[in-house]
């Protein structure tokens, strides 16, 4: 868990850090990519050798459907992989697909330890990134924001783009008042953990993104028919905290300007076109229509370059065109299974009474809530921070929701392992010959669309030119 964590930490840091970024060369979301992979592997490493080898029974049980239904998603995937227009990109983005979710799975299966340290671990990776992240953006954004001078374009550092910003922050907002509850002294540095946190969700503001209303909407109208009465003092701390963010937003990207005879520097909020959505979401469904029972190929959206984007921005439209119909019947079950189940097991523990003090609790299922929500119209399953968010905030739900009964015998985790080790060798398979050329296919990649909007046209799982054939001629 320590491993995702600081891979959350960092990866917005990379470039401050000194890593040469530049999009030709290793773009930021290559270096973000790659130490995923490496994040991924050291996770898997550690724990399927120990899981192989332990005879002991695991506490978080594997329903046998649920392993079987998994089993037979990548198995579709391998299928579709295999008949795909572009084989070596469909099993590059299978074989991560499948290294991504057993490392998760591995993650869910650990033996219940301490849940102390867990929250502990969660809520100091939320201040910190408070500290580190609301200081970065202030700071490279200072002329922006304060000079008198014709206003500059705003940047959000540690990001490709504003919506791989919006799904960190996503992550993150409802367990600010946790985080700094639980890891602040109260008294003055408690009162600038919470001037950091309204700092932090001005930046929301500041991007002008509606999948983060989207998000946050859907998670707190979740929780509270979930919880009801017992989740408004979590609700009304979350109202605060988006209402200080709100305020500061309004001084520093509206007020201001206003007074210096500027313009106000922030984005348009809640824009009111589709932002190319309903053409993407067209395009996917033609896709599916085309091919429905295995879907065009992982990644292939991507690979059949369209004038708009590399993912339709919604989870469900991207496996219904790559994966087809019945992959995407598997997934919609199989996760709307496990989300209730934690979503249950929630509403039981705290009627119960089972644990008072439940907001580290709440934060989590909302938080992970409104990842799945903005997925819809986002490509959060796609982006490397995205994807580890989601393997933490899994993790910890079944951390702070343990289920009682009997726990499943050796077969179930041990299976996992396995399966774990061998899509690492996959992974690594396909990443090994790109690695020591990923420069030189950049730059191949880009020349090639020069008369085309080339940042539209990038690969989702590394921007190089693994999709252009003759960029891979020596």
């Amino acid at each position: 868990m320590g491993v995702l964590v600081a891979y959350l930490v960092f990866s917005p840091l990379l470039e401050v850090i000194g890593l040469p970024i530049s999009f030709r060369a290793v773009s930021l979301m290559d270096w973000q990519r790659i130490f995923e992979l490496l994040a991924a592997a050291l996770v898997i490493l550690t724990l399927a050798p120990y899981a192989i080898a332990s005879d002991r029974r695991w506490a978080i049980r594997i329903s046998w459907w649920q392993l079987a239904g998994w089993t037979g998603f990548f198995t579709l995937g391998f299928f579709s992989a295999a008949r795909s227009y572009a084989p070596a990109v469909a099993w590059l983005e299978w074989s991560w697909t499948l290294s991504w979710f057993v490392m998760t799975a591995l993650l869910l299966l650990l033996p219940f330890s301490d849940k102390e340290a867990f929250t502990e671990l969660a809520c100091t990776w939320v201040v910190v990134v408070l500290a580190s992240y609301s200081s970065l953006f202030y700071i490279l954004n200072s002329d922006a924001l304060f000079d008198v001078n014709p206003i500059l374009a705003m940047t959000f550092p540690g990001f490709s783009n504003v919506r791989v910003l919006s799904d960190y922050q996503t992550g993150i907002l409802f367990l600010i008042p946790v985080a700094i509850r639980n890891r602040v002294a109260p008294g003055p540095w408690r009162w600038l953990a919470w001037l950091l946190g309204g700092l932090y969700v001005a930046i929301v503001f500041a991007t002008g993104s509606r999948s983060v209303l989207l998000g946050q909407f859907v998670a707190c109208g979740g929780i509270w028919v979930l919880l009801g009465s017992r989740c408004r003092r979590f609700l009304a701390l979350h109202a605060r905290l988006v209402l200080l963010g709100f305020v500061i937003y309004s001084l520093l990207f509206v007020l201001l300007p206003i007074l210096t005879g500027d313009e106000v520097v922030g984005a348009r909020f809640l824009r009111s076109n589709a932002s190319g959505r309903i053409e993407l979401w067209s395009l996917a469904w033609s896709m599916a229509a085309a091919f429905p029972w295995l879907g065009a190929g992982p990644m292939h959206f991507a690979v059949y370059v369209n004038p708009i984007a590399a993912s339709p921005h919604n989870q469900i439209m991207q496996l219904l065109a790559e994966w087809g119909i019945p992959a995407t019947i598997v997934f919609i079950v199989l996760v709307g299974h496990w989300l209730i189940w934690r979503l249950r097991l929630l509403a039981k523990r705290h009627v119960s009474g089972i644990d008072s003090d439940h907001h580290f609790d709440i934060a989590v299922i909302a938080a992970l809530i409104a990842l799945f929500a903005q997925s819809m119209v986002s490509p959060v399953f796609n982006n490397p921070t995205s994807q580890i968010l989601l393997t933490l905030f899994s993790a910890l739900a079944v951390k702070s929701v343990t289920s009682a009964g009997k726990p499943d015998g050796p077969f179930g985790y041990r299976a996992v392992s396995v399966a774990a080790l061998v899509s690492l060798v996959g992974i690594a398979w396909s990443v090994a010959p790109w690695l020591a050329r990923i420069s030189e296919r950049n730059d191949c990649y880009s020349l090639s669309l020069i008369d085309r909007p080339d940042r539209i046209y990038m690969p989702r799982f590394w921007q190089q030119g693994w999709i252009l054939p003759y960029c891979e001629s020596p």
